[in-house]
């Protein structure tokens, strides 16, 4: 019997084995690293975006932009570090096929919690369009409809920019 589940094991853990590599090596592509950049003595990225409110502009700085099109969607995932209005940290992440925007309010890391939030999309608040570049590297999105953590709405007219083009 072993013998028998040890073949079954061998015989999908190659297959596993090269989708894990390709996944790490896509997410690898998408991502800057400061430090392999620096290394190489090239210039850190420019990806920038900001989400526009009436309190004041939350300035992003992306780590992560990742842009796919299939037909005529536009699959974005943008993720990185902010600073909002009154100085205070934050980590930003878009997805347009999971329709979602969120700002997790002091902290600035992924998978970091935070009590406080800022979300918007179409399960959370409501739908939101995507305006894409002519370069496939800009985008903006109006009439963001934000909510806090506990779903109350606090703006309804934010904007986003997000310029993810290498220098």
């Amino acid at each position: 019997m072993k013998q028998k589940i040890d073949a079954h094991c061998t015989r999908y853990k190659t297959p596993l084995a090269i989708i894990l590599a390709g996944c790490l090596t896509l997410l690898g592509a998408c991502k800057d690293n400061d430090s392999t950049a620096a290394a190489a003595g090239s210039k850190a990225s420019n990806y920038s975006g900001v989400l526009k409110t009436s309190l004041g502009d939350y300035v992003i700085k992306p780590s992560t932009c990742a842009f796919s099109r299939e037909g005529d969607f536009d699959d974005i995932e943008i993720m990185g570090p902010g600073v909002a209005p009154d100085g205070e940290v934050f980590f930003f992440q878009f997805s347009s096929t999971g329709e979602e925007l969120s700002v997790g309010l002091g902290v600035d890391s992924f998978m970091a919690h935070s009590d406080r939030s800022l979300k918007a999309g179409r399960w959370l608040s409501e739908p939101f369009t995507v305006q894409m570049s002519e370069n496939g590297r800009q985008f903006t999105v109006s009439d963001i409809a934000l909510v806090d953590a506990n779903q109350k709405r606090i703006e309804g007219r934010a904007s986003l920019e997000i310029d993810c083009r290498h220098p």
